[in-house]
């Protein structure tokens, strides 16, 4: 079986004249492999095609995937959007009583799955009884659903308030009695992903459906949500986080394949082996290798802090409109990483702006002149390609990690949100400077490019005697970069304190706090959550110790 993609976006006749077409072997034997569309641009027929993959070669453009699949899957496809375009494999089915995860790189199908089950998609073709009397129900109305969609941002939109969205029983329950009169376009992306997922959890459906419901929570709230949906089963979700993952879910499909060529959705697994066949990149049941590599999650960076002392400030104070932060003195070393941790509205991204001179304190001072490269939380299309703006620099390090060279070509303002953010990413740490901070860069990335990220800041810092501070929720990709940590506690919206910790201590007071349990997985060395009164987290609260090494 072949599959040939030819991405639209990126194929240009007028710069190649067809090239697929001129050096295509079957087309010089007389066959029509490849002919020319009404569109004017090159179609493929899948049929006739041997994948050769010299089109795909020759395409300046980069823009043609052609694969080689197991005649068996043919059976299999559930979903295509046209010729020569993305193909899903099998389809993962909501359970009752159960919570379904997702788990799988950005571009494998995964919203494509949320959409179909939602019925926002016709299935191309159904295989199994099951897929078939799930379709069936759905499209008879017998199946009702609730949808929290990705693009949440889509809903500010919307000219209504959130108490014209959401009861008095849903708006307590998600405790967002303060927002109740306020619109959706005065909302922030965290307060609207909060009424986002209250109004498709608190909907009286059959099954509730969430795409990445994670982005922009802190991580108590991804720590509560889990405990929400765990509680009331009957879901489906996607999400990049491995902890909120293994923590919500009763069972995990791995979606694999190509990106923006095919998906194929794995068999359901336990939690605990589905994510760690998806680390180690091999799904020891299906016998399929899914990755060459394995992903690594190590509690300190390769990384070496030097003793000599880059920024250093004295214990400072800032009242912001209503918001008082106290942040304990303390300093930066010349190639250390140091990791922000909290809830939301406590101040991490009040001392980032101190830091970068944004906001002057109202008492204290931050010392040394230093030169300081920031990527803000809230991030935003700017004008001109990725190439024309990233070219000014010397990114020869950075381009291979964060795969800039499948953006270099496309306008910043049609950047996907992942794509966005690694645009983002890249212009921080391609600039020249001595302290590199960086507000949030693991939002709407998928692990595999989480951990690139933390590989491009390492690689970074190893050249040169520069630090960074990174602000983020994924606990997961906290533990693999920080040296130390900076841990902000109170009570968010009105008071935040901070101070400096070493890495097993900060986790250690920061999960006391939350009143949550870790341990390390046995085989891949990950940090899994222990539920809530189960004998390991009893175990570890009797000892005081919340994070076991």
């Amino acid at each position: 079986m072949r599959i040939a993609v030819i991405k639209k976006e990126k194929c240009n006749p007028e710069i190649c004249n067809y090239a697929c077409i001129r050096f295509c072997p079957l087309v010089r034997s007389g066959k029509k492999a490849i002919f020319i569309g009404e569109d004017e641009k090159p179609r493929i027929d899948e049929k006739l095609c041997i994948a050769c993959g010299i089109c795909a070669k020759k395409c300046p453009q980069h823009a043609i995937e052609i694969e080689r699949l197991p005649d068996e899957l043919k059976e299999d496809l559930v979903f295509s959007y046209g010729s020569n375009a993305f193909k899903l494999f099998r389809i993962p089915l909501p359970r009752k009583g159960k919570v379904i995860g997702l788990i799988g790189r950005n571009g494998m199908g995964k919203t494509t799955c949320i959409k179909l089950l939602a019925g926002k998609l016709k299935p191309t073709q159904l295989k199994e009884k099951e897929w078939i009397e799930y379709f069936r129900m759905l499209d008879e109305g017998k199946i009702k659903i609730s949808i929290k969609p990705q693009e949440i941002m889509e809903l500010s939109k919307f000219n209504v308030k959130v108490g014209e969205l959401l009861d008095e029983e849903a708006l307590m329950e998600f405790s967002l009695q303060h927002l109740k009169d306020r619109k959706l376009a005065e909302l922030s992306g965290g307060e609207l992903q909060k009424v986002a997922i209250a109004k498709c959890l608190s909907m009286k459906v059959d099954f509730h459906l969430l795409d990445e419901p994670t982005a922009f929570l802190d991580i108590k709230e991804r720590f509560d949500l889990a405990r929400k949906i765990f509680e009331l089963k009957d879901c489906l979700l996607i999400d990049h986080d491995l902890l909120f993952l293994d923590y919500a879910c009763d069972l995990i499909h791995v979606l694999y394949g190509r990106q923006g060529c095919f998906g194929i959705v794995s068999l359901p697994y336990s939690n605990r082996v589905a994510i760690n066949d998806y680390i180690r990149g091999y799904l020891r049941a299906e016998r399929m290798r899914i990755r060459d590599f394995e992903l690594t999650f190590k509690a300190k960076g390769e990384v070496e802090a030097t003793q000599n002392i880059l920024v250093q400030w004295e214990d400072l104070e800032k009242r912001l409109d209503g918001f008082s932060l106290k942040v304990q003195g303390g300093f930066i070393r010349e190639k250390e990483i140091i990791c922000c941790i909290g809830p939301n509205g406590i101040g991490k991204t009040t001392f980032a702006r101190m830091l970068v001179g944004e906001l002057k304190p109202d008492r204290g001072s931050i010392k040394e002149a230093i030169s300081i490269s920031y990527k803000p939380q809230y991030i935003s299309p700017v004008e001109g390609k990725v190439g024309e703006i990233l070219g000014k620099y010397e990114i020869d390090l950075l381009k291979g990690i964060l795969r800039l060279d499948e953006l270099w070509e496309k306008e910043v303002s049609k950047l996907s949100g992942g794509e966005l953010q690694r645009f983002w990413i890249a212009k921080c740490l391609a600039a020249d400077a001595d302290l590199y901070v960086l507000d949030e860069p693991s939002a709407f990335l998928d692990v595999e490019e989480r951990i690139n990220v933390a590989r491009a800041i390492k690689e970074k810092l190893k050249g040169k005697s520069a630090s960074a501070i990174i602000i983020d929720h994924d606990l997961l990709f906290i533990l693999f970069l920080a040296q130390r940590l900076l841990l902000f506690l109170g009570k968010p919206g009105e008071h935040g304190e901070a101070r400096l910790h070493e890495v097993r201590e900060g986790i250690n007071e920061f999960l006391k706090w939350m009143g949550v349990t870790m341990r390390r997985d046995i085989e891949t060395g990950r940090p899994r959550i222990n539920k809530p009164g189960s004998a390991k987290d009893r175990e570890q609260k009797a000892k005081g110790i919340y994070f076991e090494l």
